[in-house]
């Protein structure tokens, strides 16, 4: 046997293989070596550093959106909560207070629609605010409990949402009859008997905050739609990043 065709374990590499390696580049595994495919060398891993800059900046930019989008819903719900806890206080404490041989409200008042935006407003404050305490304790937590906030969301929150402020728009006068809270309070009958009931309700107060209220339901509706659509671009992301994963478990593995 010529000393040429015999390679001693470590003999220099002939310069066929090496020419061979140099064109398919390989990393090693606990297999042998796998092989990759050829990327146009320092090119690719050019293209590869701007994907993961491109894909972190937009990972940053949902996050930071998703923050903004809880809190700014938080604030509009919180706001609702208030306004309708407020009013539908004032209603309950001077429902009684009878002045000139009537009450300060409208004969079977109908409380429904005040009720209706109480309740869906304070469990979407209790929603945002459960988000971003997560938030602040950890991101993967913040992940999880936003994942089944959004479900609710795409599960009907936007419908309700838009449904709630149809309804107490709906509410208010309905059939040309003041007996809401809302509508009561904007009526030229609140107006005729304000002056007896100066020291127990202020009318056009709480015709204001409810007016406001019904722009601040829809400003919540936006707010829902805006989570959303943020959440199209979480599910964007993760779809690339998968596809990325499935190209590169099916580059081919050689053993030598």
């Amino acid at each position: 046997m010529s000393a040429g065709s015999y390679a001693h374990p470590g003999a220099p590499v002939p310069a066929k293989v090496g020419m061979m390696s140099s064109m398919l580049p390989t990393v090693p595994t606990a297999q042998g070596y796998r092989e990759l495919p050829d990327l146009d060398g320092d090119a690719h891993v050019g293209k590869g550093a701007v994907r993961d800059a491109r894909d972190l900046k937009l990972k940053r930019l949902i996050r930071r959106l998703r923050v903004f989008a809880r809190s700014f819903a938080l604030v509009v719900s919180t706001a609702l909560t208030i306004s309708m806890a407020v009013t539908l206080h004032k209603y309950l404490s001077t429902r009684d207070i009878v002045i000139d041989g009537r009450t300060a409200w409208a004969h079977d008042t109908k409380t429904w629609p005040t009720l209706m935006l109480l309740v869906v407003a304070a469990l979407s404050a209790a929603v945002n605010l459960a988000v971003l305490f997560a938030y602040m304790r950890d991101v993967a937590a913040a992940n999880k409990t936003e994942t089944l906030s959004t479900i609710v969301v795409w599960g009907g929150h936007i419908t309700v949402w838009g449904t709630t402020a149809a309804l107490y728009r709906y509410g208010k006068d309905t059939n040309g009859v003041s007996n809401d809270l809302w509508g009561w309070t904007c009526s030229q009958s609140a107006a005729t008997i304000q002056a007896p009931f100066n020291n127990v309700v202020h009318f056009p107060t709480f015709c204001h905050v409810q007016s406001g209220s019904w722009y601040i339901s829809i400003l919540q509706t936006i707010a829902e739609i805006l989570t959303a659509g943020i959440w199209m671009l979480v599910i964007g992301r993760w779809r690339r990043q998968k596809r990325m994963k499935t190209r590169e478990s099916s580059i081919p593995f050689r053993t030598f």
